[in-house]
């Protein structure tokens, strides 16, 4: 006689599933030093910092966190892109309609492309393609001034490795008179 298919479990909530991963990480985390286990040491181990329990709602925590902060770049990031195409609609008029064109070619084949930062560094990387760099960096001095200092820092560190290359030094980090 056949036996009927056993029906689907239902999911975990988020709240069960961060109990249970919480549960079986302490319970991996004790087992890890069964001796001091077995010789009643784990208060102490508790102590010292040696064995931490994560608490049930640890994961669960992380997630409303990382939601949270995703949430403030993604704010941060569509202000940003506005801004960006803007200055290249002002900057670079006639390249402006095929960054356009491309953007929403992008989105069409990628739904992903559709998120805040996508569009940003999308309008961040026309202006850099189309404007010349000390045109892109004063427009990106204007926009997002800490993106630009970064900027000017890599191309200074560039720049000195190079210098010290052309001057035959093999290592750029040791410093050779």
């Amino acid at each position: 006689m056949p036996r009927s298919p056993r029906p689907p479990r239902a999911p975990r909530t988020p709240e069960q599933a961060s109990e249970r991963n919480a549960r079986r990480w302490n319970d991996r985390q004790r087992a890890r030093l069964p001796l001091f286990m077995d010789a009643g040491l784990e208060g102490d181990l508790i102590r010292t910092g040696v064995l931490r329990d994560r608490p049930a709602d640890h994961q669960v925590r992380l997630s409303d966190d990382l939601r949270t902060r995703r949430a403030a770049l993604d704010a941060v990031a569509a202000v940003h892109g506005e801004q960006f195409r803007r200055a290249m609609k002002r900057h670079c008029p006639e390249a402006y309609p095929d960054a356009l064109r491309q953007l929403r070619r992008l989105r069409a084949l990628a739904p992903s492309v559709r998120r805040a930062v996508s569009t940003s560094d999308h309008w961040l990387g026309a202006l850099r393609r189309t404007l010349p760099r000390e045109a892109f960096l004063s427009v990106v001095d204007e926009i997002w001034p800490e993106h630009a200092q970064s900027l000017r820092q890599a191309a200074d560190i560039r720049g000195r490795i190079q210098r010290s290359m052309e001057r035959g030094q093999i290592n750029p980090w040791s410093h050779v008179d």
